[in-house]
């Protein structure tokens, strides 16, 4: 979780509160505090009451936001990639906030709905009616990025009738892998593995089924990913979803998780991509359908720029043919791996 350390604050309303910290120890008492913090958020947090899990994030948002001088580096350097000069420094920093906010309350979420899940969804989780007139019959690509909460849209979709298969980057720490994996794999909800997907999401499709992406990570070209423009800055994206969709002729739609103001959330949908029409180079078409999905990300994310992951290091590798100052600090050039 962030590369964090856990301090449990006193008077906490919910024992066990994860506060992001730099972790000095090694990687096994860090994997040791993960597992014990894990389980413990699985017994604890499912019995407190909404207003004390929203409460829990507010709190564990603003102390992880002062104690990960790190992260929130990250976090504002993001933030000035993205927005320039277009916002002041204050406007910066409360997405910063928001973004430190949002992103405890994922965490606490995803133990939250752990329990009563079917109750929980249909009570705090409310369904655009797009969504179902843009998924219907037919087996589609949903495609989603680290916004609102993407680990609730999974499940929440399969509790309003959408069964799917999702594919999941495994966990550093193997047991809480386990462990959330367990959460992960409920019914109507199918994971496979990221690495070398393709072959299982393809099959999925054919047998028509609905599949899930989680897009706005780096993918390097070696392992399936293409450069292009997002925010006004070259970066490697994975063309899963375009691979898939002109292999099967299946629609890619983008779909998100917002959370709103009073912690509850709403699940929506963008229309389906509209597939290239012309006749064009295979390599171009996959392009295209990629940047697409890319601009469509930066769309919803510009229009709630607190729902989103900024502490990810989205900017990490360097096009080698764009100049290297106009990425963060973080960046490296692509061959360094």
């Amino acid at each position: 979780m962030l590369g964090s350390r856990v301090r449990i604050p006193p008077g906490s309303p919910c024992p066990g509160l994860v506060i992001v910290s730099r972790m000095h120890s090694s990687k096994k008492v860090l994997f040791v505090i993960e597992t014990m913090l894990t389980r413990l958020g699985l017994v604890v947090l499912p019995t407190l009451p909404r207003w004390a899990v929203l409460a829990c994030a507010r709190s564990a948002g603003a102390v992880a936001y002062w104690t990960a001088p790190q992260q929130r580096r990250i976090t504002l350097s993001n933030i000035d990639v993205a927005f320039g000069d277009s916002l002041s420094p204050q406007a910066k920093r409360r997405i910063a906030r928001g973004a430190f906010y949002t992103t405890a309350l994922v965490m606490l979420d995803l133990f939250w709905f752990s329990r009563h899940m079917e109750q929980r969804v249909h009570r705090y989780v409310t369904l655009d009616p797009d969504l179902r007139t843009h998924v219907n019959t037919q087996p589609v690509i949903g495609v989603t990025a680290h916004f609102g909460n993407w680990e609730l849209l999974s499940k929440a979709l399969s509790v309003y009738g959408f069964p799917h298969v999702a594919a999941a980057t495994p966990l550093a720490n193997p047991t809480v892998d386990a462990i959330i994996g367990m959460g992960r794999s409920i019914p109507g909800v199918e994971i496979v593995t990221r690495q070398g997907a393709i072959r299982d999401l393809l099959r999925a499709l054919r047998q028509k089924k609905h599949v899930a992406l989680l897009l706005d990570q780096n993918t390097k070209p070696e392992e399936g990913g293409l450069f292009v423009s997002f925010f006004g800055l070259s970066i490697p994206m994975s063309m899963a979803a375009a691979v898939l969709s002109e292999r099967t002729g299946a629609p890619v739609i983008p779909m998100f998780c917002r959370v709103n103001v009073n912690g509850s959330y709403t699940i929506y949908s963008l229309p389906p991509l509209k597939r290239a029409t012309l006749v064009q180079a295979r390599s171009n078409i996959i392009h295209t359908i990629t940047q697409t999905i890319a601009a469509l990300f930066e769309q919803e994310i510009r229009a709630h720029p607190e729902q989103w992951l900024w502490m990810y290091k989205r900017w990490k590798y360097i096009d080698p043919d764009w100049p290297a100052a106009a990425y963060p600090f973080y960046s490296k050039p692509l061959q360094q791996g």
